[in-house]
């Protein structure tokens, strides 16, 4: 369910909801400016598929964890993990971590939806969903990247906006 058509259905209905089996993930963590993303998310990529291989199906994508704002004024700090199969433990920068079974809600965003503040419709839509329904949320909020964004054309799908679930 995309975004522009989630938020412009009935009241009551929802965004969809999946279940995240349990998963050993990679992550790098930085505080970064919104200027200093690109670099440290192509750097960052580069290493986490370094650390082996990952797993498949939509358990498997990579995601962003946004702890805080990441702007011109704020510096995050923002997570990029990496689902991988069972490994050695990974470099003194690279956190290896076993995230537990959970449910999430999400989004799905196409590429002329991301960034702010064209993402700010969706992220509003999942905290009230979550409200409205007394779930509360598990984690902080998510891009969950199904799709290489360098390639996307405007309408093509490349990210599930998420928040995992109590």
């Amino acid at each position: 369910m995309t975004a522009r058509s989630w938020l412009s259905t009935e009241a009551g209905c929802g965004p969809p909801t999946r279940s995240i089996p349990e998963r050993r993930l990679a992550a790098i963590s930085r505080h970064l400016h919104a200027d200093e993303t690109d670099a440290f998310f192509y750097d960052a990529f580069a290493r986490l598929r370094s650390v082996g291989p990952g797993l498949e199906g939509i358990a498997g994508c990579p995601f962003l964890i946004f702890y805080g704002e990441v702007s011109e004024d704020s510096d995050g700090p923002v997570e990029l993990c990496r689902p991988v199969a069972p490994l050695d433990e990974g470099s003194t920068d690279i956190e290896i971590r076993v995230e537990p079974a959970h449910e999430e809600a999400f989004i799905r965003l196409a590429m002329k939806d991301m960034g702010w503040p064209a993402m700010l419709p969706a992220v509003d839509a999942l905290e009230a969903w979550a409200k409205q329904q007394r779930r509360a949320p598990a984690g902080a909020l998510r891009q969950v990247l199904i799709a290489d964004q360098r390639s996307a054309s405007p309408d093509s799908l490349v990210c599930d906006l998420s928040v995992p679930l109590k």
